[in-house]
């Protein structure tokens, strides 16, 4: 935030503001929102944002320890509806419901010991949301240059490779060491896009192993190396970068869910659709390309 800014205490409420609570962004395009006129709806995603964690942690909810990846909360209907006033159930059901149609959130139910505890609701593109904070420091009304693609989910700079390196170094690299392999094209018009996209595919399988307690021990060069076979430079060319965002997101969110519907059900008699999951490696499901199911193409 710009440090000349002057920021008033609104109404002098319980707590002055700014604090060291931290922020969220709110991106003004929410005003496009089908469901932005509606008192409700707007309080409960306004409220879902501030409360998701912007962190991997641990937290304590109903005397059960949860798990929760960036951009994911932990919460009840009825929480939602007392913390609003909100006297109809079916009201607080329904706007869920329309997020999740929209693609908005995406929800998994949480038991434990047989009991309901809440839904574990995931902010969609929570990256995109929120991880533009470079932007925070320049004036309001001063033009900024918007990256050229941006959902950052895909386009973040990873961390094997300085972001501002010249693409006449990225060339020599490649040149020099994957010109003979044979998931490269000759030409890497799409090189550092799809090892983003590798990134942050594998920091996605990383945290979901940690929902089941178990750490990702596969090899990493090697799940690479399947992964960028999978998505060459004439996949790309083929699909577009529009559609290759919307992939690797379906992709991830696949692992999200998978993992979380095995936690879920730890300690259940109700057995996860997705068990297999829990040993499987990355490659094999690299390989499986099962998420492309959900986007009903053709694997």
């Amino acid at each position: 935030m710009n440090k000349s800014a002057q920021i008033v205490n609104i109404d002098r409420g319980k707590q002055q503001m700014p604090s060291k609570n931290g922020y969220v962004s709110l991106w003004r395009d929410i005003a496009k929102q089908p469901w932005y006129s509606d008192p409700v709806a707007i309080s409960i995603f306004v409220d879902l944002l501030i409360t998701a964690s912007h962190q991997t942690r641990v937290i304590m909810f109903k005397g059960v320890n949860i798990q929760l990846l960036e951009g994911q909360v932990i919460t009840t209907r009825k929480i939602l509806g007392d913390r609003f006033k909100i006297i109809s159930d079916s009201k607080v059901k329904r706007t869920l419901e329309m997020f999740e149609k929209l693609g908005q959130i995406t929800r998994v139910n949480r038991k434990s010991k047989g009991r309901s505890l809440g839904q574990i609701i995931t902010v969609s593109n929570w990256e995109k949301w929120q991880k533009m904070g470079a932007l925070i420091d320049q004036p309001i009304d001063q033009p900024v240059d918007q990256p050229e693609r941006p959902n950052l989910k895909v386009c973040e700079p990873y961390t094997d490779q300085p972001v501002d390196q010249p693409i006449d170094q990225l060339n020599n690299t490649y040149n020099n060491n994957y010109k003979d392999h044979a998931c490269f094209e000759n030409k890497p018009t799409h090189l550092v896009l799809r090892q983003n996209a590798f990134e942050h595919f594998w920091r996605t399988w990383s945290d979901a192993k940690k929902l089941i307690n178990r750490t990702n021990t596969a090899p990493k060069s090697k799940t690479k190396d399947k992964f960028l076979k999978i998505f060459t430079d004439a996949y790309l060319n083929k699909i577009g970068l529009d559609a290759f965002e919307l992939e690797i997101d379906a992709m991830c969110e696949l692992v999200t869910l998978a993992h979380n519907d095995i936690c879920q059900k730890l300690g259940s008699y109700d057995k996860s659709d997705y068990f297999n999951y829990s040993s499987m490696y990355p490659a094999l499901f690299i390989t499986n390309k099962q998420w492309r199911d959900t986007q009903g193409e053709q694997a």
